[in-house]
């Protein structure tokens, strides 16, 4: 490999963006109309098993999947 070619950063306990919108996306694949929930459930149950880090990953994860699943134009319409 060459010094010139990107790779990706990763710091500890650091996520990369792209890794969130990766499983945002197999999660909408998976569970369809209820990912968000399934989403917002593991989350719950990370942070009530003392998993502060692993909680705040998913909602990341949930806030990605409600970006995908917003149906509702950002800006104006022309």
């Amino acid at each position: 490999m060459r010094d010139s070619e990107a790779q990706p950063v990763y710091y500890c306990g650091v996520v990369p963006e792209i890794v969130i919108w990766r499983v945002a996306t197999l999660m909408i694949k998976r569970h369809g109309e209820y990912a968000r929930s399934q989403s917002d459930m593991r989350a719950e149950q990370l942070a009530a098993n003392g998993d502060p880090v692993g909680a705040a990953v998913w909602r990341r994860i949930t806030d990605a999947i409600k970006q995908f699943t917003n149906a509702t134009p950002s800006g104006p319409l022309h």
